[in-house]
């Protein structure tokens, strides 16, 4: 994580909306998945840039070896 971002608080798992959490795709299948960030209006923000991470993973995946995609958010706070 760089210096200048602080990783999220547990809460902002609640301000994270994918619009289909459970997609079945078929092999070389490609789908955009909208994904938002709804900060509550009452929230105070956690810090002038966060960060945090969403993680896709094949749940059918067996054997010792699993692999996970990962996207890293930086949040950039600024005044409204």
């Amino acid at each position: 994580m760089p210096e200048d971002t602080t990783k999220a608080p547990n809460m902002v798992q609640d301000w994270v909306i994918v619009a289909d959490p459970t997609p079945v795709l078929a092999p070389y299948e490609t789908r955009d998945i909208l994904v938002v960030l709804a900060m509550p209006q009452t929230a105070v923000d956690p810090a002038p840039k966060w960060e945090f991470w969403i993680g896709v993973k094949d749940n059918s995946q067996t054997g010792m070896v699993q692999t996970e995609l990962c996207t890293r958010w930086i949040i950039s706070m600024r005044e409204g």
